[in-house]
């Protein structure tokens, strides 16, 4: 099941098997399995929420929805039977999918810019908005913020949790940086590090020293210039936040638009507004020193400049190396361990792409745009066995209901005129 967040503030909820289908919700037949499975597949929504008058900002009273477009709608990563919503108006829902309602409504800040969900017990909400520029994780089962953490110095932008290590996270912001945290520190200590795009890149990593919390990159961040020196006594009190506040690192040359971890946890990728799409090696904290542009000439930066917020997804496969990202209507597939231009191109939309997402069935790419639009890639062999399936139950139903007839013609069961 899909779901997705639209600008009318609605919330719908899509059956991306063939059983969702329109031609077979219809009762249409579904075409040969060995050709159909090119055949464009039009599906419609199977639960939509609606949109919900105005409230104040204090109103304690649980929306029936949003009142404005949708930001972000992501699934409750252990039952798809919940979901959480955050809207520009500034409201974030727990929703009941059963009852398409919700049942919860927080407002961490006045306005949710991005959120994410996973953490130690799977309902961990890490949230930025504005006017802010901390991380504040929501407890989903108390609703109360558990942490909020202090590193950047303007409104956090992307968020996201790593996919191999559950007190960690990841956030940029406007101000260029980009933070990893380990939750399981309180005060500023729980700034691991902060990524420097001007750190070099040759250092030799050394072996046995890596480790899935990022903690091998604290010592480094410590003793670099651009951070504050330690107090006398060499420890640093976790309440000043100024050494971390008043860093100097930069990541990009402009405000981050998205982040995302690679699978083994060992990369990072980030996009900013200065256009750049880059490659880090946490491993080492350095940036990997691969260009990537679009066009035919490596001055055209790899993203576009004016997005505040580009999609981007990369499949969750161990075997992995391509970062998908939002182009203008196009989206691009850049092969991270080679650089330089995109190795693929999609087309389809007629206007920018807004979002991107991984089927996780068969790890092809979906994607929405402004044209108002939904675009599932890459699915034509599953569509292919699905309608496979659906024929070979419709031959089985046929096969059965002839079998009766004909036992009601030798029998005379249910024909009181049979001679």
């Amino acid at each position: 099941f899909l779901l997705a967040g639209g600008g009318d503030a609605t919330i719908s909820i899509y059956d991306l098997s063939i059983w969702g289908t329109e031609q077979h919700l219809n009762g249409d037949s579904v075409g040969d399995g060995n050709n159909t499975g090119h055949r464009r597949q039009i599906h419609k929504p199977v639960a939509q929420s609606v949109r919900a008058p105005p409230t104040t900002e204090n109103s304690l009273e649980i929306p029936v929805g949003h009142s404005l477009s949708v930001v972000a709608a992501q699934w409750y990563p252990v039952d798809t039977g919940a979901f959480v919503s955050a809207g520009s108006d500034g409201s974030m829902l727990v929703w009941d999918t059963n009852a398409m309602a919700p049942v919860a409504m927080y407002r961490p800040f006045q306005q949710c810019r991005c959120f994410d969900m996973s953490g130690p017990s799977q309902s961990l909400l890490a949230v930025g908005g504005s006017p802010s520029s901390s991380v504040k994780l929501v407890d989903l089962r108390s609703g109360a913020a558990s942490h909020t953490l202090v590193a950047h110095r303007q409104n956090v932008t992307a968020i996201q949790w790593s996919q191999t290590c559950q007190y960690v996270l990841s956030s940029g912001s406007n101000d260029g940086a980009v933070v990893l945290w380990d939750i399981r520190k309180s005060g500023s200590n729980a700034c691991t590090t902060i990524l420097d795009r001007d750190a070099s890149s040759n250092l030799p990593i050394s072996p046995g020293k890596y480790s899935a919390s990022y903690r091998h990159l604290r010592k480094r961040q410590q003793s670099s210039t651009h951070v504050a020196k330690r107090t006398a006594s060499g420890a640093i009190a976790p309440s000043n936040f100024s050494q971390v506040e008043s860093s100097t690192v930069q990541s990009h040359g402009g405000a981050i638009s998205a982040i995302n971890f690679c699978p083994d946890g060992q990369f990072l990728v980030t996009t900013g507004r200065d256009g750049k799409l880059c490659h880090w090696d946490l491993r080492s904290g350095r940036l990997v020193p691969t260009h990537f542009y679009w066009g035919s000439r490596p001055n055209q930066p790899a993203v576009l400049k004016h997005n505040k917020r580009v999609p981007m997804v990369i499949p969750p496969s161990p075997k992995s190396n391509m970062a998908w990202v939002g182009h203008g209507d196009l989206i691009l597939g850049y092969a991270l361990d080679k650089g330089g231009k995109p190795a693929q191109r999609l087309e389809g939309h007629l206007d920018s792409v807004t979002s991107l997402a991984v089927d996780e069935v068969n790890l092809g790419l979906i994607s929405g745009g402004k044209d108002g639009m939904i675009l599932v890639w890459g699915s034509s062999q599953r569509r292919a066995n699905e309608i496979r399936e659906v024929k070979a139950n419709q031959k089985v139903a046929r096969s059965s209901s002839s079998r009766e007839a004909r036992e009601e013609l030798v029998t005379g069961e249910g024909d009181r005129d049979y001679w």
